[in-house]
């Protein structure tokens, strides 16, 4: 196969380095059970440093490294070795793209399928670009570093169509580094939650495997204490200080004269001064 590496041992025999494989079983502290093409499962341990925690799926495919060689097995078949994966041929396919759909990138490969991303308007701004420093989540999250920003994204899909992108609720943490020198930081999501350990009210912060659960997340949307609007709160409080400024009793203890800061003060509508999409506790 055209993605076999071949080099002469020291006998002058012809040993294979590198081969393509089908992840068959996941074990423990990333250890891959891998079947080459036309041979035996072999056991293979991650190249790469546990630091960069991508294990592959069942059905994906990977290359593997040749650790060792037994000219007597059938075939020069790798009797252990490395593995570096998974492949995957477009970045749409990044969740869970089988052995053999990812060898259209090969060209042993069958014919590539699947549109091309750059050709997909709707697609537009999905995936980072070829200038751009990134790390892709199976899911709809990504990690992206480019020139002048670095931005944090989830559910960047829209209803989960990896050819789509989200124009309506995608949340991101955006990092700018501006021309003037200076720095942004701009948080956007439906529904922003600032909470504290050390809050006035306490929730569970710290599910082993969740963090915050669904449970805790409803208790936090229904009870931390919406944020106000300042320049909205400035306003309610210009009123009442020009109303205590103001205000006339004709006698003592009766009521004030209904100025028209008074009526403002009145129909003001307090709700109004909530932002009850960004909550702390």
């Amino acid at each position: 196969m055209v993605t076999d590496i071949i080099h002469s041992d020291s006998r002058g025999e012809s040993i294979k380095l590198i081969g393509y494989g089908t992840v068959k079983e996941v074990l423990p502290n990333g250890m891959l059970n891998i079947k080459l093409t036309g041979s035996d499962i072999i056991k293979c341990a991650p190249l790469l440093p546990k630091h960069l925690g991508v294990i592959p799926k069942i059905k994906q495919g990977v290359f593997v490294l040749s650790a060792t060689h037994k000219k007597s097995l059938p075939n020069d078949q790798i009797i252990n070795g490395y593995w570096v994966g998974p492949l995957i041929s477009q970045l749409d396919k990044l969740e869970d793209e089988d052995a053999e759909s990812a060898k259209s990138l090969l060209t042993e490969g069958p014919t590539k399928t699947g549109k091309d991303i750059d050709n997909i308007p709707k697609a537009k701004g999905l995936y980072p670009s070829d200038d751009d420093i990134s790390l892709q989540g199976r899911g709809s999250g990504d990690l992206i570093l480019k020139e002048k920003q670095t931005v944090l994204r989830i559910a960047k899909f829209k209803n989960d169509n990896r050819l789509k992108f989200n124009n309506n609720s995608i949340g991101y943490l955006q990092l700018k580094d501006n021309e003037d020198n200076s720095s942004t930081v701009n948080v956007v999501a439906n529904k922003i939650n600032l909470i504290s350990h050390n809050g006035v009210r306490k929730y569970d912060l710290t599910n082993r495997e969740k963090l915050i659960t669904e449970e805790t997340q409803k208790e936090i949307n229904e009870t931390a204490q919406s944020i106000v609007y300042g320049e909205k709160l400035v306003q309610f409080l210009s009123l009442v200080k020009q109303y205590v400024q103001s205000h006339v009793h004709p006698y003592h203890g009766m009521p004030s004269d209904p100025a028209q800061t008074n009526i403002d003060i009145n129909n003001f509508e307090l709700e109004s001064i909530l932002n009850k999409n960004i909550k702390t506790n």
